[in-house]
């Protein structure tokens, strides 16, 4: 299994952040209905997508591993009658939670960030435009490391 698999496995497990995929995806026709239709769930724009940002080999203590950063991106539709705000950061509230208190996925993978703290890391929360439509949008970041 990979990296992303064992990631979205995990992200999918803790929340239902609609449509999250490996990869970020687009359509190459320039139509924002058909790159909104790639992540309608329950009728609204909610998904997310994995990004590697950077990775490399690392010996540590004489131990041979992989390192990877990750970032994960996750928006929903903004509906200002629903709270959808308060929705929005619950999910990601339970999402830093989960990793901080469950570092290691899989057999093989453990989250790690660059300051040493475990767990996924929120590094944005703000109003977007995706797809056309006013959402939250959320970044996250980590790193993974692993023994080769």
């Amino acid at each position: 299994m990979s990296w992303r698999d064992v990631l979205l496995n995990r992200v999918n497990a803790v929340a239902d952040f609609g449509k999250v995929y490996g990869y970020e995806r687009y359509d190459n026709s320039n139509n924002m209905t058909a790159l909104k239709a790639l992540y309608l769930h329950d009728e609204k724009v909610q998904g997310g997508f994995l990004t590697l940002s950077r990775g490399h080999q690392e010996t540590d203590g004489g131990m041979q591993g992989k390192q990877r950063s990750v970032e994960l991106t996750l928006f929903s539709s903004w509906i200002d009658k629903d709270a959808s705000q308060v929705t929005f950061d619950d999910k990601v509230e339970l999402l830093l939670e989960d990793s901080a208190n469950n570092a290691r996925i899989g057999d093989a993978w453990m989250f790690k960030h660059q300051n040493g703290t475990l767990g996924w890391q929120l590094t944005s929360n703000q109003p977007a435009m995706f797809a056309g439509v006013l959402v939250h949008m959320a970044k996250l970041s980590t790193t993974l490391y692993t023994l080769n």
